[in-house]
């Protein structure tokens, strides 16, 4: 019996490896494979013989197409979580999602989840789909402006990811980018406690649960898994929402944000859409 350390790939932008343990029996030709793989000078170890050879069989696999089938068939799974499985960035899945005729679950269910601004008490946790959204609907510029109101706590996993988006902002828009100053907060995550979550959102729900803040998610499942568990879920819709009825965006701001934001797509109640 083996017990390797397989290390599996997060790809939200960006590659993480997260350790985690597995119990693999392997006895009989199996086992003398490795030991002479091994014994060759090829792998340094057992170990690292079953990650290549998981890595390999990934490889030959349709991931995109399996991702899609266990977002569509576990509604746990949140969106997040399936683009580590994907190998594709975000806005890519949704397009593979779409031509299979199946929108992810991102936006806001109702006028009220968007439009009832919550009283925030500093802080609030903002999440991946939350980023994403806002880069393709340009409001990531604006937010600095909310920096009086809210700060902005990033789950350490997300670093890096922060680190590209004032170049792929500049790409798109082809402007800088001024970023808030995100303050960021590492939580040890169990895979236990991940469940259907990615690990940059089992790490928001507990930087969350610890803090007794918001989180602000455009993921519906993610904000569902939060509200299960007792802590407040702002659809990231509500920001945008904020920031025009406080008129920290320039007239004209909210229909061209509307208009990204359902080409996306994400889910905008049809009243939402009218009411500024």
């Amino acid at each position: 019996m083996l017990n390797s350390p397989l290390v599996r790939r997060e790809q939200t932008g960006f590659m993480r490896a997260i350790r985690m343990v597995v119990t693999v029996e392997i006895t009989g030709m199996l086992e003398e494979i490795l030991e002479a793989l091994v014994a060759a000078g090829l792998y340094n170890n057992k170990s690292e013989v079953v990650r290549d050879a998981i890595r390999r069989l990934g490889e030959n696999m349709d991931l995109t197409g399996i991702a899609f089938k266990v977002y569509v068939n576990n509604k746990e799974v949140t969106f997040t979580r399936i683009l580590n499985v994907s190998g594709l960035a975000f806005k890519e899945t949704i397009i593979h999602f779409i031509r299979h005729g199946y929108a992810p679950e991102l936006g806001a269910l109702s006028e009220d989840e968007v439009t009832v601004i919550p009283a925030f008490k500093g802080e609030s946790v903002i999440d991946y789909s939350t980023l994403e959204v806002y880069l393709e609907t340009g409001f990531i510029e604006h937010l600095p402006k909310l920096s009086g109101t809210i700060k902005f706590v990033l789950p350490k996993s997300l670093e890096d990811r922060i680190r590209q988006l004032p170049l792929r902002y500049g790409m798109t828009y082809k402007r800088l980018l001024k970023l808030p100053g995100f303050h960021i907060v590492k939580e040890t995550v169990s895979t236990s406690e991940k469940g259907w979550l990615s690990e940059s959102e089992a790490e928001a729900l507990k930087i969350a649960a610890n803090r007794d803040i918001p989180v602000v998610s455009c993921d519906i499942r993610f904000r569902k898994a939060l509200r299960l568990k007792g802590i407040q879920a702002i659809p990231g819709l509500s920001l945008a929402y904020m920031s025009v009825k406080r008129n920290l965006v320039p007239p004209g701001f909210w229909p061209i944000f509307i208009a990204r934001a359902t080409s996306i797509p994400i889910y905008v109640p049809p009243a939402v859409e009218r009411i500024v």
